[in-house]
């Protein structure tokens, strides 16, 4: 027999509703999961369904993946990514997806080391030269977005941040934040709708698009083995290089210039962890190389990532759509054309699985078979997992390798740091850095 999915009344649905579009969103989360259980519906003419289970996220993500689909609140994308990997259905997704794979292998991303830590260096050489200028505080979220951009314009589509790709960074992340809003809001005009917002979206539109195709125009007798070159010599459309283009350039350097932002809070506020880690790093990069077999052995500094994605999932939550009814555990059945919304934040932090949650334990990864299966999964799991997790992670060993053996850092203020949710997790503040350079 069908169990009844918990959750508030009608008129405690659509409050909650309206505080998940007002409020941090990912402490109504919590709050509901406290409240109702690991599985809560709100009462809505529009079902929507919460997942805080790992069960049942595996469920979704894994077990029923084919009778799910990327929820409706992406189609506001469309405007800036298009139909590109993350928002792609269907035999489309396959072809893209089957097309990137050998992109993103262990193999591929081995390769792109040399290219990291060259990046890296130019970046510490930066930091080192302010620091000499007088300079000793550093706007790290301005300051790594521009790092990790520049890294993935470099390593996927072979080309270095000049007039275009800075118009396409700027461009990208007013309307990013354009759209995030308007996926949040509870009143949407539509985009033709002559408003002075609306012209200012639609014509940034029009730059980007500008940019990026004169970008792929130039690339047109390019013989480069970059993933924009494989796309230029495949059958795909221009407008789907495009849509790729943009969606890997906005997915790839943002969240990883989060959980580096992130990592180094948490770090400045666990000095004990912070020693230990400078430690093995002092130890593992005795000379001035990292190396892929260097990068295996920096342990403790893998875990230290793990857990501040733990703490801080620079993508707080995910959302599907499902195409036929789903049983979950417990005898919950999920009806067709639910919503559904898992949320890696309260998972993430539920004291069942990860005691203590906000305390900052690296050693909770020290041993990663003995974590269950989806209590983590900051870059989701199953097919639809971030074809790039392996690339980002090997970015972000880079940057700490080189960034904690050559500064001593720590927070300028001591103000409380705490986020906001939109897509991704984002600090509610500039994180300002003290920085100087390591006595040795």
């Amino acid at each position: 027999m069908e169990t009844k999915i918990p959750g508030p009344n009608f008129r405690e649905s659509v409050k909650y509703l309206f505080r998940i579009f007002n409020e941090e969103r990912s402490y109504v989360y919590q709050e509901l999961a406290q409240k109702y259980g690991d599985v809560v519906t709100l009462k809505l003419p529009v079902k929507i369904v919460f997942l805080f289970n790992p069960k049942d996220i595996g469920i979704i993500l894994m077990g029923n993946h084919l009778k799910v689909r990327k929820s409706k609140s992406y189609k506001y994308f469309f405007p800036l990514i298009g139909k590109g990997l993350v928002t792609a259905e269907g035999l489309a997704w396959k072809k893209q997806r089957s097309f990137a794979s050998p992109h993103f292998s262990k193999k591929s991303t081995d390769t792109k080391l040399p290219l990291m830590v060259n990046k890296t260096k130019e970046l510490v050489s930066r930091i080192s030269s302010e620091i000499d200028k007088g300079s000793s505080e550093f706007d790290t979220l301005e300051l790594l977005g521009n790092h990790t951009f520049s890294i993935i314009t470099q390593a996927l589509f072979d080309f270095s941040a000049g007039e275009n790709e800075k118009k396409i960074q700027k461009h990208a992340i007013k309307l990013e934040q354009t759209l995030v809003k308007r996926i949040f809001s509870l009143i949407k005009l539509p985009t033709y709708i002559p408003t002075a917002k609306n012209k200012e979206y639609n014509n940034g539109i029009e730059q980007l698009n500008n940019a990026v195709y004169s970008i792929i125009d130039s690339q047109l007798e390019s013989k480069s083995n970059s993933f924009l070159g494989s796309l230029i010599r495949s059958d795909f459309s221009k407008k789907i290089i495009r849509d790729e283009i943009v969606t890997y350039l906005i997915a790839g350097y943002e969240t990883t210039n989060l959980a580096i932002n992130w990592t180094l809070i948490l770090l400045c506020q666990n000095p004990d962890k912070l020693h230990r880690l400078t430690e093995e790093i002092q130890r593992v990069m005795s000379n001035d190389e990292l190396t892929i077999e260097k990068v295996n052995k920096l342990e403790y500094l893998k875990s230290v990532i793990n857990e501040a994605m733990r703490i801080y999932p620079p993508v707080p939550f995910l959302s599907r759509e499902s195409v036929e009814d789903i049983e979950l555990s417990n005898k919950y059945v999920l009806k067709k054309d639910s919503i559904i919304i898992c949320s890696q934040f309260v998972t993430h932090r539920d004291a069942r699985y990860w005691p203590n949650p906000l305390e900052f334990k690296p050693d909770r990864f020290k041993d990663e078979k003995l974590i269950e299966k989806f209590t983590f999964f900051p870059f989701a799991e199953g097919p639809r997992k971030c074809i790039g997790a392996g690339f980002s992670k090997q970015e972000i060993i880079c940057f700490f390798a080189y960034f904690i053996k050559d500064f001593e850092f720590s927070l300028a203020d001591s103000d409380k740091i705490d986020h906001f949710s939109s897509i991704t997790l984002k600090p509610d503040r500039k994180i300002a850095l003290k920085i100087k350079k390591r006595i040795t």
